[in-house]
């Protein structure tokens, strides 16, 4: 763990940019997920569309918050140990 902390810590704004598009990256992936599976119980007529349509959204909401929120805390963590 402190060979990672160090490596932040040194970390350049390229390094920095990088490592905002791999987390944000890997969120979208794990959120896309739970999509492909809200999908396969749609067609599966486990759930309704209208079902469907307010669980999809509650999802991209949730996962647009949490890349938000991964850039924010990022963007911070970048400042305070530049």
């Amino acid at each position: 763990m402190d060979v990672i902390l160090v490596w932040i810590k040194g970390m350049e704004e390229k390094d920095y940019l990088y490592f905002n598009f791999l987390g944000k990256r890997c969120i979208k992936y794990m959120f896309k997920q739970y999509l492909y599976h809200l999908e396969d119980l749609l067609d599966k007529k486990c759930i309704s569309s209208d079902d469907y349509e307010e669980a999809r959204q509650r999802i991209l909401d949730i996962g647009n918050d949490q890349a938000r929120f991964f850039e924010d805390q990022a963007g911070n963590y970048f400042e305070i140990n530049r």
